[in-house]
């Protein structure tokens, strides 16, 4: 199927699944950083063995474990439980997949734009006991395969929706060098300060995609990050996206340039790795048997054209 631009409320659109295979190639973490040498190759993460990339604080009760089957169309997926302690240590708040991969092939890589896609299902229990997450971190360089900065960060984060009444929900935002967009269309500040129905979606209790924002509960979904860390393209000043779907519909984006972070710094031209999958936890969670998130199909892809997507997954 052709690429497809869909318009919608607040001036939504996305490039619908396009033509050809999902993935081009499964392997292992390890051999990835070899096949994204090759621009526009879709690099899928094998989750049948054992080879994730994972960072993980056991000491605090986190694990990332192989469900064999577990995905929503009967392959593997990797469930992560996040930390419920605050001992400290190495690992300390970790619990992740994908954790540092190398996109520039040992430093001989030129990569201007990054695409990371993953399906998620979160725990009945997650939204309120989990805490907030940064759940995606794409990290530029100067040079190819130079030193990193969290400041040129391109991310996507978690928050905190208190809706009242004991009503605690779970909001999505874009992250840029640490400032936050939660809106579509961008309009600053924090989530609670515009109208909900802007937001990406609400993670809780209740399912109901129709809402306006969705609403998710234990649903599969489908995230697709963008991230263009140059200005001599596509995008005048750079930009980091996401868009999500669920199974039945397209659910909807967030876009904003990179200077939303008004002194982001463009020298930062090289995407240098993808910190993780999953997360780093800013607190502990509250250990429960349903306190978990099972992430499925991870997949990369280098230097594609802006708006050639990887299409969705198959059978999704």
């Amino acid at each position: 199927m052709p690429l497809v631009c869909v318009a919608g409320p607040s001036s939504r659109y996305y490039a619908a699944a396009g033509g050809g295979a999902w993935e081009d190639i499964s392997v292992g973490y390890a051999d990835m950083p070899a096949e994204l040498a090759t621009d526009n190759r879709k690099v899928r993460m094998d989750l049948t063995g054992s080879d994730w990339g994972t960072q993980i604080d056991t000491v605090n009760g986190a694990s990332v474990t192989r469900v064999v089957g577990g995905a929503f169309d009967g392959t593997d997926c990797v469930r992560i439980v996040p930390p419920s302690g605050s001992t400290p240590n190495g690992n300390q708040t970790y619990s992740c997949i994908m954790r540092g991969l190398d996109l520039t092939n040992g430093g001989t890589k030129d990569v201007s734009r990054v695409q990371l896609g993953f399906c998620v299902k979160y725990g009945s229990t997650y939204f309120n006991m989990g805490e907030t997450a940064k759940v995606t971190g794409i990290l530029p360089s100067q040079t190819i395969g130079g030193a990193t900065s969290v400041a040129a960060r391109a991310a996507i984060y978690e928050d905190y929706r208190d809706q009242g009444a004991a009503d605690l929900r779970r909001v999505f935002s874009i992250i840029c060098g640490g400032v936050a967009e939660y809106y579509d269309p961008p309009q600053g500040g924090f989530q609670g300060e515009h109208a909900d129905a802007d937001l990406l979606m609400l993670l809780g209790s209740v399912s109901n995609h129709a809402n306006n924002p969705p609403l998710v509960a234990s649903d599969w979904l489908y995230f697709l990050q963008s991230v263009d860390f140059r200005q001599d393209g596509a995008n005048a000043n750079g930009r980091n996206r996401v868009d999500v779907w669920s199974r039945t519909q397209y659910l909807g984006l967030l876009s904003v340039p990179l200077n939303n972070r008004p002194d982001w710094d463009f020298s930062y031209l090289y995407a240098n790795q993808i910190e993780y999958i999953g997360g780093l936890w800013n607190d502990p969670a509250t250990a429960d048997a349903n306190c978990y998130l099972d992430v499925s199909h991870p997949i990369v892809s280098v230097n594609r054209t802006w708006g050639d997507n990887i299409p969705l997954p198959t059978g999704f």
